[in-house]
This record gives C-alpha cells, sequence and structure tokens, in this order.
C-alpha cells in the first residue's frame, strides 16, 4: 500500500510512507487495531492448521474426511473465508492426532 503525507502547503513535495509508518499511524484507532488483532490470529490458526496438515502430508479431501465435512468447508477455513469454531479446531486438531492449546496472555 502506499500513502502520502500531504500537508497544507501548496508547494510541499509529497512523501511516500512505508507500510510499517502507515501501520503504526493506523494501529491509533482502536477500532483499526481490534480488527487487526482479530485478524492476525485468525491468520495465526489458519498457518498453523495449514503447517500442521502440510507436515503430515494429508491433503484437504482427507482432513475432510477424517472430520466427516467436506474438502469445501477446510478449503474455505484455510482460505480465511469463515471463522471456525472452537469445535471445529478441535476436530481438525485431533483428526491430525495433534489438540487445541489455550494460553491466556496479557496484552
Amino acid at each position: 500500500m502506499v500513502r502520502f503525507k500531504m500537508n497544507d502547503d501548496p508547494n510541499a513535495k509529497l512523501e511516500f510512507m512505508s507500510f510499517e509508518e502507515v501501520l503504526n499511524e493506523s494501529m491509533k484507532d482502536p477500532e483499526f487495531k481490534r480488527i487487526y488483532e482479530e485478524l492476525r490470529l485468525r491468520k495465526a490458526r489458519i498457518n498453523a492448521v495449514r503447517e500442521a496438515r502440510a507436515e503430515l502430508k494429508i491433503s484437504q479431501a482427507e482432513l475432510a474426511q477424517r472430520i466427516h465435512t467436506k474438502q469445501a468447508s477446510i478449503s474455505r477455513f484455510e482460505n480465511g473465508q469463515i471463522n471456525p469454531t472452537l469445535e471445529f479446531l478441535d476436530k481438525v486438531a485431533d483428526a491430525m492426532g495433534m489438540r487445541i492449546e489455550i494460553k491466556l496472555v496479557p496484552k
């Protein structure tokens, strides 16, 4: 994403902002920060399942069969199109011989 810093001087040059600058500025907005954190955590869950499945060499279809659902459900989860329930994640973990571990940490 490219964003420009503007000021009121019509003769001023445009300054490009890096992604980090844009993110840091955006994180000052509490609503943006809340949504960003929700999406970051969702992405972490997706990556954990995708990486475990790949390491075990289990296809989406095989995983779906193991938890009695359709391959499309696994695909939608891995593509971030659905926010899974804890029950769904438990089934997925169990089907891969794993378990879910939840840890509360300070913000």
